[in-house]
């Protein structure tokens, strides 16, 4: 993702890259204004609005590097104006459901709440936590030739094929937007995702809706007991709230150590006590490194151009509710929810992600940065999540992949060392 913003006094440049921002050399203003009408025109956007929101795709040829499609977005206020362009953001948004990044538990249960007719999904995450990635694929598991599927969203990534995808008009009210939800209740959807937390009137209109239509609906809090209290906050009927809930989703977007310079190191025992962690059966993790030694002399890894991580993955917290869970709802004890779930060996977010880090898939380093932004607690604090996600540890490392990218933008950063397949690993183990 680049970013090119513009106000009086200067244009900033940045790049996101796997999540994470890196500011660039400033761009010179006239160039920048270029540049911007030139995408807007070959976005076929109105090049006399520099306020109100526009997006579309471009494609273009780019060099060696092959054809490329960019996701474009410009708005502007008093201030100044903006634009956004993403690399292949269809590419990016569709994801396979066995790609995630769930558990393998966790895949399994969830896949048969998404099999079921007339359930509501609630997926929470925070803003660039991948949300809408996990939407569409589980809308990709519908067949909409078989299944009337329909969308009601604020952005479209992009169509998926027989879906009948709508937009929320940017100034839509709340009157709007329940109308025309209950118009597409009218309209015998089988599946509907509405992109956007519901408001009282909504979240009416939704238990209200027809018993068999599978619910899909996006939210935006840290962790899956977060999104339940919102979700019958909104609703106001606890009963009727609860009725059709067949799971809650939360889930943060970590990056992936690059496979070709990670690097092994033995885990200090005080850490992970202080992690809750088994340190006589964890004994051996990886960090990031970006950095591989040829001949002796430490080089950047051309797999992931130093930064130590390449590609990201998602961790997952998966509630189902069954009747049980469901009755604790209806009489509103949460708290002995949380223990009941627990009891059914549900794993909770960070607990999902320490499961990644002993799997050699990321490193503790990325799960502290990935769950900074929030105040999550650590949650690895029973044995059965010990248990459970040191089983998970035991199966080993994820195979290597072998493709390169092609270079990224500059002002990456570039972590210490790492293990390569037939290199050998610059720094050392701590």
């Amino acid at each position: 993702l680049i970013e090119v913003v513009i106000d009086a006094k200067r244009t900033r440049v940045s790049v996101r890259i796997d999540g994470v921002r890196f500011s660039q050399p400033d761009m010179e203003t006239p160039l920048a204004l270029a540049l911007m009408d030139y995408l807007k025109g070959a976005a076929n956007f109105n090049m006399n609005e520099h306020r109100r929101k526009q997006s579309g795709f471009v494609k273009f040829d780019v060099q060696h590097y092959g054809r490329h499609e960019f996701g474009v977005t410009t708005l502007g206020s008093t201030q100044g104006r903006s634009m956004i362009l993403s690399v292949d953001p269809r590419k990016q948004a569709s994801i396979p459901f066995e790609e995630l990044g769930l558990l393998d538990s966790q895949r399994e249960h969830l896949a048969k709440v998404l099999d079921d007719v007339g359930k509501i999904v609630i997926i929470s995450s925070p803003s660039n936590h991948g949300q809408t990635s996990t939407l569409y694929s589980f809308l990709q598991r519908h067949d909409p030739y078989t299944q009337s599927v329909w969308t009601y969203e604020d952005d479209i990534p992009f169509e998926i094929e027989g879906v009948s995808h709508e937009r929320i008009p940017v100034d839509a009210s709340a009157e709007t937007i329940n109308k025309h939800l209950t118009t597409m209740f009218r309209r015998d959807p089988q599946v509907i995702y509405f992109g956007r937390v519901p408001d009282e009137l909504t979240a009416k209109t939704v238990i209200n809706g027809e018993p068999e239509v599978r619910i899909y609906l996006g939210m935006r809090k840290s962790d899956t007991l977060s999104a339940l209290r919102q979700w019958v906050s909104v609703a106001g009927d606890v009963s009727r709230a609860s009725r059709h809930l067949g799971a809650i989703v939360s889930q943060r977007l970590v990056r992936k150590l690059c496979p070709t310079c990670r690097t092994p190191y033995t885990p200090d025992a005080a850490a992970m006590k202080k992690l809750n962690l088994p340190a006589k059966r964890v004994t051996r993790l990886y960090k990031a490194s970006g950095q591989v030694l040829v001949n002796r002399k430490p080089q950047e890894c051309e797999t992931c151009h130093g930064r130590g991580y390449s590609g990201r993955t998602g961790a997952f917290e998966v509630i189902i509710l069954d009747d049980e869970a469901r009755r604790m709802i209806k009489t509103k004890q949460i708290d002995k929810l949380r223990s009941y779930l627990r009891k059914q060996k549900t794993l909770w977010l960070q607990e999902a992600a320490l499961a990644k880090v002993l799997d050699g898939t990321t490193d503790i380093k990325e799960i502290t940065r990935a769950f900074s932004a929030g105040a999550e607690r650590a949650s690895s604090r029973t044995a059965a999540g010990r248990a459970a996600i040191a089983k998970t540890a035991s199966k080993g490392p994820p195979e290597k992949n072998k493709t390169r990218r092609p270079p990224e933008p500059p002002g990456t950063e570039s972590p210490p060392g790492t293990h390569s397949g037939g290199r050998t690993a610059a720094g050392t183990a701590y």
